[in-house]
């Protein structure tokens, strides 16, 4: 009867911690996101990228509220092949914070 109690005792223990030790599903990934590109940037690419395809057009920019941007398509473009990449986008924004940190001098 004890050795019975002890065992019952000692599988509910084990099932006790093994629950308490699993992460709640909120509906959220878990994982970190596969992206480099900071939660904004990859936002606002994911907004301008209408069609979903990974890459912005130039009509897609065109569409979009970001001015100075649309007039530098073709600079941020940097393989010419008419479509801007997230690290495309990524290398066109560093490039641009760079020459400002220049000017700035």
């Amino acid at each position: 009867m004890k050795k019975s109690i002890l065992t019952l005792f000692a599988l509910t223990a084990m099932a006790v911690g093994t629950y308490a030790q699993t992460p709640a599903k909120t509906g959220a990934a878990t994982t970190a996101p596969t992206s480099t590109a900071p939660k904004k940037d990859r936002d606002n690419f994911k907004e301008m990228d209408k069609d979903g395809d990974g890459k912005l057009s130039k009509a897609e920019v065109d569409g979009s509220d970001r001015k100075g941007f649309i007039k530098n398509f073709g600079t941020a473009d940097t393989n010419a092949d008419g479509f801007i990449t997230k690290d495309e986008l990524k290398a066109y924004k560093a490039n641009r914070k760079a020459t400002k940190a220049t000017k700035a001098k």
